[in-house]
């Protein structure tokens, strides 16, 4: 089953071509242990170049288009910790540079231009203060009430622009346009690596919202089109075709829980041929319409579809749970103070409901599989 995508797309773009030649090339220490993943496109280092600790802790993230650092820089202590985080514009420190202790406590600020630094601030390390000096000549993290070009060439070349929004873009310029490799990130935290033409998404990027919510592919006029892998916070993953953002073609839907369906898609359904393997092995293949498998005989399996195994399973669940609860609502307390006694009756009256719905659906599956 498919989901519905509320994806927020700027209107932005690039130069590269869906045929471009990507790959992420992996070292390893000794007995397999991955020491490093590096991006490139076309030859060339475009994405988050990571390392890794030999623990296997993530040590450096470096965002770099065509080899050189743009981006949000970060290096981390062993233990996880975040030790620096730096912004960079065509490989030199533009914006905010801060250093942590292993406590995850700040020691210093700084804020550079162009490379050099134009304000720095040292905290001590038993009462750390945050704050933010600026700087005496002209800050590039300040907000602008117009679009403004703070470094390199915002026309035809390579520079980056501060949105009166507060978006940020780092990339190659044509006519005054996004065009080329770049990368853009919004004042919401949501950030774009990738190939632009004409101010739109074209040709290969990844987007990547929140915390773990990616998409990675081709790209046509703002849109998912063409090869592209998503992937949602929940775990969930998509792999296969795309037009207009949406799922159509051949793809391989894999969910978080282990079950897996292979086949052809149309508007975000499953549609066609597919097979589909449960997190228990078991196999569905044939046809399917509007997301629903169909039989042999070309009839929909309804709600009278059974499958046994399945159903077993999940009464399983629905007993263990229903026993916790049970034991619950057995074994509390009603309390004497009297401001706490309608909290309580609630909370029973909940679990009370939770027990009578697990119970029903308990008898409505077991007569389902004694039919």
């Amino acid at each position: 089953m498919s989901k519905l995508l509320a994806i927020f797309i700027f209107t932005i773009a690039t130069a590269l071509t869906s045929s471009a030649q990507t790959e992420i090339k992996k070292e390893y220490y000794k007995k397999r242990v991955l020491k490093s993943e590096t991006p490139y496109v076309n030859g060339k280092i475009n994405g988050v170049n990571k390392s890794y600790f030999k623990n296997g802790i993530l040590e450096e993230e470096n965002p770099m288009i065509d080899g050189v650092t743009n981006g949000t820089f970060k290096w981390y202590f062993e233990n996880g910790k975040l030790r620096v985080v730096a912004e960079y514009v065509n490989g030199k420190r533009n914006g905010k540079q801060i250093w942590y202790t292993q406590n995850g406590d700040i020691e210093s600020e700084s804020i550079w231009k162009d490379g050099e630094r134009l304000s720095f601030n040292l905290y001590p390390n038993d009462k750390p203060v945050i704050k933010t000096e600026v700087a005496k000549t002209d800050n590039p993290i300040k907000k602008y009430t117009t679009d403004t070009c703070i470094s390199g060439d915002c026309k035809n070349g390579f520079g980056t622009m501060i949105f009166s929004t507060g978006d940020t873009y780092t990339g190659n310029w044509k006519n005054e346009k996004l065009e080329g490799a770049g990368n853009f990130k919004w004042m919401n935290g949501d950030i774009y690596n990738g190939s632009f033409k004409n101010n739109t998404q074209h040709g290969y990027g990844k987007i990547t919202w929140g915390i773990d919510n990616y998409y990675e592919g081709d790209w046509v006029n703002g849109r998912m089109e063409g090869k592209g892998k998503y992937k949602w916070i929940d775990g969930d993953m998509y792999n296969g075709d795309w037009k207009n953002s949406k799922q159509h073609g051949y793809g391989k839907y894999t969910w978080a829980n282990g079950d897996v369906y292979d086949g052809q898609w149309v508007n975000n359904l499953r549609q066609g041929k597919g097979k589909f393997i449960d997190k228990f092995g078991r196999i569905k293949e044939g046809d399917w319409v509007n997301g629903t498998f169909v039989n042999k005989e070309g009839d929909l399996i309804n709600a009278t579809y059974v499958d046994k195994e399945e159903i077993r399973y999940k009464i399983r669940q629905l007993r263990e749970t229903l026993e916790i609860s049970r034991q619950s609502y057995l074994n509390a307390v009603r309390p004497n103070n009297e401001k706490d006694i309608a909290r309580y009756e609630r909370e029973r009256a909940i679990v009370l409901a939770d027990i009578k719905y697990m119970e029903n659906e308990i008898y409505r599956l077991s007569q389902l599989i004694n039919e």
